[in-house]
């Protein structure tokens, strides 16, 4: 078998963000981390995978990820990406991720994005300026056969108690192939 070298139009460059309320409700380790209290959204990953083999095998291959920050807090942020091919049910902004057996049928990956991986790219005061978390380089294959095509889902939650800065927004890349 011989090996591939890969170029630059095998990637592709999948964008999700988020604002976070309007609140500096602090965040208690395993509390979800996301758009609204009331209405949540579950994060999507639209255009992840292709149609690799007809009859609707959609498949992918995450190669990295790196989270953006708006906002560069005096502390940053612990968080933890669940990973799911099926989306699971929203759940509000800081309340406690505590996902079903089925959810959990369809996990794909949890990705970390430890506050020690955080870099404040623009410094500023109480929190203005922003900050990012190092890429992580992965090698996680996925499918969608018989699910929802050609998307990820995403919860994030707090690993560790966090005070955000109102109305946040976290913005994540991830680099395909697809």
């Amino acid at each position: 078998m011989t090996e591939k070298t890969l170029i630059a139009s095998d990637f592709k460059v999948v964008t999700a963000q988020f604002v976070r309320p309007a609140d500096t409700t602090a965040y208690a380790a395993g509390d979800v981390v996301c758009d609204s209290t009331s209405a949540p959204t579950v994060l999507t990953l639209s255009g992840v995978a292709s149609d690799r083999v007809a009859g609707g095998v959609y498949s992918g291959i995450l190669k990295e990820v790196m989270a953006i920050c708006s906002a560069n807090n005096a502390t940053l942020p612990d968080l933890r990406m669940w990973l799911f091919d099926v989306a699971p049910a929203a759940v509000a902004d800081n309340a406690a991720w505590t996902p079903t057996d089925l959810e959990l049928e369809a996990l794909v990956t949890i990705l970390s994005f430890p506050r020690a991986a955080w870099i404040a790219a623009n410094a500023g005061a109480a929190g203005a300026g922003n900050a990012v978390c190092n890429p992580q380089a992965l090698e996680i294959g996925f499918n969608t056969v018989g699910r929802v095509q050609n998307a990820l889902f995403a919860v994030i939650t707090a690993v560790s108690a966090y005070t955000p800065i109102s109305g946040e927004v976290f913005k994540f890349r991830f680099k395909v192939i697809k």
